[in-house]
């Protein structure tokens, strides 16, 4: 078993040992203890440096990276979450053996002779105890980030926040290695020929030793939320640090087959937790000082710059004095980017009219796809969070009257898994197809047809209708149909309806139409 508590204070040299031998030292709790790969290097080279080499043990680790940050854990089923509130993952690995206690390894394919495992995702919550037990109660090997999720799934569509990147490096060719690894953050900027090159690296908050190599991580002062522009700008630097930590000087695995370079949400081995070295346990160091975004970009040139592009809260009328030809251009023409289409502009109805149909429809099995497929049209009708919220919560309450099985509860957990879409943005979510959304939630839907009509007599049909409505409808007289009026009325028939089908099919030009999308109905 592991200790949350072991750190390399705990080790102490024999009065007659060499200080630079690892066979000199012992663990004054446990003497079978041995201290991992790299400490002794790792120390030695950091004070060399003139860098912070203190050790920590896993409770001061995780506490000073997650902070009080993470949700607390609930009391019961029914217990709601806050909003903003997200709880961290960790791994448990098992080796199994047979009935004899004979290690099982495999047989055949790509893990042919490696031992036979069994993974176990554990949620950790506000002060990370269930994280700590494990550590001091399990034999098994312990995996985890410094990343918070959406739900019990550790998968990159469920991440939230970051609060501590991390690297690992391999195969480091001894002190030489180590002493190369941390002057890559020493290096200075070069100038040459009026340019700047900028090869350094951050400097790491913490280092751990692993067993047999190093675990750098970069730990923010604030928790990153990982919108997915955020989490693919942090992927490409760290790809790029990647790169210079694992250079030939560092490393024996430098050439571009070796390199891991992994991915953002990679998990390594826990502080206190047991390594692939018998009776070694992972020791962590603090290194450095914590970063924000904005100081990474300080040792990055200008085109490899971390592209901060969080949501602006300005208004629209500030954005028109600050950025008028950006106003002229995407408000008033109405053009938009490519990958928009119609995302985030649809009529409200649509929101209201599916809230109508799950709460009357819904059936067990499907109730999580309808409310993941209302925070998907929440965004395309630009909902706000706090009326979503307060309509999911309502729902949940509805859902949970309809389960008729006690382990099947619909609960808070459900609805934050659901808000996730809302928050994330995805643009592949909002471009859903009727058919897609209605197979997953059992809502039947269907699109607006023209009954057999050529384009040319189904607008025909429409202007002939709106004549005979103008009769009793003063907002019709008086001349041909108003475009305003007539892009309400198709969207009236045709709720579900797109922008380049209201343009087929009333002839209108697409900035008229985008003019008046949102525009409530005249009634």
């Amino acid at each position: 078993m592991g200790s949350s508590l072991l750190s390399f204070n705990h080790f102490a040299c024999y009065p007659d040992g060499d200080p630079s031998l690892y066979s000199s030292y012992f663990c004054m709790s446990d003497k079978r203890i041995k201290l991992p790969n790299f400490t002794l290097e790792l120390q030695a080279e950091l004070k060399r440096a003139g860098d912070k080499a203190i050790p920590v043990n896993a409770r001061e680790f995780y506490n000073d990276i997650f902070q009080d940050d993470l949700q607390e854990k609930r009391k019961s089923v029914h217990e709601e979450y806050k909003k903003g509130e997200y709880s961290g993952i960790f791994i448990e690995i098992e080796q199994l053996s047979d009935k004899a206690g004979k290690p099982l390894y495999h047989e055949e394919g790509k893990y042919k002779g490696h031992r036979v495992t069994k993974s176990r995702n554990h949620l950790f919550f506000k002060g990370n105890k269930e994280l700590y037990h494990k550590i001091d109660h399990s034999d098994n090997f312990i995996i985890t980030n410094g990343i918070s999720y959406v739900g019990k799934r550790r998968i990159q569509d469920n991440v939230a926040k970051m609060y501590a990147m991390a690297i690992e490096i391999d195969g480091i060719k001894g002190l030489d290695g180590v002493r190369q690894l941390i002057h890559t953050w020493h290096r200075p900027v070069i100038e040459m020929d009026g340019k700047k090159f900028y090869t350094m690296t951050p400097q790491p908050t913490y280092i751990t030793c692993s067993g047999r190599g190093l675990h750098l991580y970069f730990v923010f002062e604030e928790p990153i939320v990982l919108y997915k522009n955020i989490f693919e700008e942090l992927s490409r630097v760290r790809k790029r640090w990647v790169d210079l930590f694992w250079n030939s000087r560092v490393t024996k695995m430098s050439d571009k087959n070796s390199i891991q370079y992994e991915t953002l949400t990679q998990g390594f081995r826990a502080v206190g937790s047991k390594t692939r070295l018998d009776d070694t346990y992972v020791l962590a160091f603090k290194t450095g000082e914590k970063h924000t975004l904005e100081s990474l970009n300080e040792i990055l040139s200008d085109d490899d710059k971390i592209k901060i592009g969080y949501k602006s809260k300005m208004s629209l009328e500030e954005a028109k004095k600050r950025y008028p030809d950006w106003y002229q251009r995407r408000i008033v023409e109405g053009q938009k980017k490519s990958s928009e289409d119609f995302v985030f502009h649809r009529y409200r109805g649509i929101y209201d009219n599916w809230k109508q149909k799950i709460i009357s429809g819904a059936t067990v099995g499907k109730r999580y796809y309808c409310l993941e497929n209302l925070c998907s049209l929440a965004v395309q009708c630009c909902i706000s969070p706090e009326e979503l919220e307060e309509d999911c919560k309502m729902i949940m309450e509805h859902f949970e009257t309809l389960t008729d099985d006690d382990k099947n509860h619909f609960t808070m957990s459900d609805v934050i898994s659901a808000l996730s879409t809302y928050y994330r943005n995805d643009t592949s979510a909002f471009t859903r197809k009727i058919e897609f959304i209605s197979e997953r939630t059992g809502i039947p839907l269907q699109r607006a047809k023209r009954n057999g009509n050529t384009r040319a007599e189904h607008v025909e049909i429409m202007n002939f209708t709106r004549q005979l409505k103008g009769r009793k409808d003063s907002k019709y007289l008086g001349g041909r149909p108003d475009k305003k009026a007539i892009v309400q009325e198709w969207r009236k028939n045709n709720p579900w309806g797109k922008k380049n089908d209201c343009h087929r099919e009333t002839g209108l030009s697409r900035t008229t139409i985008t003019k008046y999308w949102n525009v409530e109905t005249d009634e």
